[in-house]
């Protein structure tokens, strides 16, 4: 299924997001708002937050198969303020190992 085609089967469902861009060449990989959330403050400095995200995403994909990173969500932002808020995009392999097997492995 090709990025555009996954993007038109979603728009069925509100409140999915569906990122632009594929990490790692992966399709599929949708916003998992089921899934743990985080929340940074919005003032943090933006390397040191970005070494963070990078160290767990790195984490995450040694840890679970399939395709799954945190990146940001304006929705998130939106909803709550002063804040920096990331989900966790996933495909359907990485979400149900993630849930079926080890939730809070990494």
């Amino acid at each position: 299924m090709t990025p555009e085609a996954i993007k038109q089967e979603l728009l069925h469902y509100p409140g999915i997001t569906v990122t632009e861009t594929f990490w790692g060449g992966a399709f599929g990989v949708i916003a998992r708002y089921d899934l743990p959330k985080l929340f940074y403050p919005a003032d943090m400095d933006s390397r040191e937050l970005q070494r963070i995200l990078k160290r767990l995403n790195s984490n995450l994909k040694q840890t679970y198969s399939g395709c799954g990173y945190y990146a940001s969500c304006s929705q998130l932002d939106v909803a709550y303020a002063n804040t920096v808020g990331f989900v966790l995009f996933a495909d359907e392999e990485f979400y149900n190992d993630y849930v079926g097997n080890g939730l809070g492995r990494i």
